[in-house]
């Protein structure tokens, strides 16, 4: 949370906090917290059903279902990507490979694949850090600033 604490700060200390802003501060703190979940989940699973394949089946379905939750829901919010710098495809890309990872894995059951797809996970909020302290904290633009017509 320390870390979380720390990019609020920053971006009261930008000139505004736009909508952008809070869309990737969303994606950093919702991806963090299932990545936390999604940790933990198996483990507790394991004292209550001794499989460890169907443990991480289970988990890696869970997984599965939110990376793809958070597939559609980036594709439903594409305003907020910067198609200009073509790191839209980047974003997607690693739910797109997290998504397949989870799914493969629920056929599999592999700790190694189960831990890959966590990785992933936490991928996206990383980029999304980068992403927003690279291209985020600027002044928005005239063109940003400006209301939307009906264009």
């Amino acid at each position: 949370m320390a870390g979380f604490t720390g990019i609020v700060a920053a971006l009261r200390r930008a000139d505004a906090v736009r909508p952008e802003h809070l869309f990737w501060i969303g994606i950093i703190l919702w991806h963090c917290l299932a990545a936390t979940f999604l940790a933990l989940f198996p483990v507790t699973l394991y004292a209550l059903w001794p499989d460890a394949a169907g443990v991480l089946r289970v988990s890696s379905a869970i997984l599965a279902v939110f990376a793809l939750e958070r597939f559609w829901r980036s594709v439903q919010s594409r305003r907020y990507w910067r198609p200009t710098v073509g790191l839209r495809t980047v974003g997607m890309s690693l739910r797109t490979v997290d998504s397949a990872i989870a799914l493969v894995n629920v056929a599999v059951g592999a700790l190694g694949l189960y831990e890959l797809a966590l990785l992933l996970l936490l991928g996206m909020p990383a980029f999304s850090f980068g992403l927003l302290f690279t291209f985020g904290l600027d002044a928005p633009t005239e063109r940003e600033a400006r209301p939307p017509t009906g264009n």
